[in-house]
């Protein structure tokens, strides 16, 4: 990070009546594939929050790319078949990602499963 994009971070935590001092957490979502269509075009996508869980991530993460949300998860809230969801470099079973907790910072990657044969 560099220390102008900090310091616009610390004035954007003041101006919210947030602690200046305090440890300034961070989630960053990697995005590929054809989901980065629903992104505006961005592979990597820094969130200043720090949510309990992967599913409370990704709703802030839904907030700022709506049309994101239903490519990732179906209509009951769950990770699609084909999408596969890691954090912090970790494969996360597709049915306990979303209550995966999150301490400090986190590198979440949404990717496409990749198959198919010959």
């Amino acid at each position: 990070m560099t220390s102008d994009n900090l310091n616009d971070r610390l004035a954007t935590r003041a101006q919210l009546g947030l602690d200046a001092n305090a440890r300034i957490e961070m989630i960053t979502f990697q995005i590929s594939g054809y989901l980065t269509e629903f992104t505006g075009g961005r592979a990597e996508i820094v969130l200043d929050i720090s949510p309990a869980n992967v599913g409370e991530a990704l709703d802030h993460l839904w907030r700022e790319h709506a049309a994101l949300r239903d490519r990732v998860l179906n209509e009951l809230g769950a990770v699609r078949p084909h999408v596969n969801v890691f954090v912090n470099s970790q494969t996360v079973p597709r049915d306990k990602v979303l209550q995966t907790g999150i301490s400090g910072d986190a590198e979440v990657c949404i990717m496409p499963a990749v198959s198919g044969g010959v």
